[in-house]
């Protein structure tokens, strides 16, 4: 009899060695797994803080680009009026020096004639153009 209790006895203590190492292996299972999972949510975390930067990044390139567009807009924007005003001047002084340029034909004319100069002569001066 007390060789069946000390052969029940050992195979209780295998059965608990043999429970406990299956514990210890769902154990490790279990902490693999979570492991796995943390290092997942980590990546996932890290990939998303990746996304907002690279987005934020983009924002701020995009809005570096549109206010150098606006800054070209306006550059090309003031040249042009720049050229319209130079030409609205070069126009005005044109029309000033023909302004001018009549008016001394005109004050030659009254001249030659207030002198006695004939008629066919002022008219050939005042037909002439400049």
């Amino acid at each position: 009899m007390d060789l069946a209790r000390k052969s029940q006895a050992q195979e209780k203590q295998k059965l608990l060695e043999l429970q406990a190492i299956q514990n210890r292996e769902e154990f490790n299972r279990i902490l693999e797994s979570q492991k796995e999972l943390r290092e997942q949510e980590l990546l996932r975390e890290r990939e998303r803080q990746e996304r907002v930067v690279s987005s934020e990044e983009i924002k701020a390139n995009s809005a570096l680009l549109q206010r150098d567009i606006a800054l070209k807009e306006e550059q090309r924007s003031q040249a042009l009026r720049q050229k319209f005003e130079e030409g609205k001047s070069i126009k005005d002084k044109d029309s000033r020096i023909k302004k001018t340029i009549e008016e001394a034909r005109k004050s030659k004319i009254e001249y030659l004639e207030s002198i006695g100069i004939p008629a066919k002569y002022a008219t050939a001066l005042g037909a002439k153009k400049f």
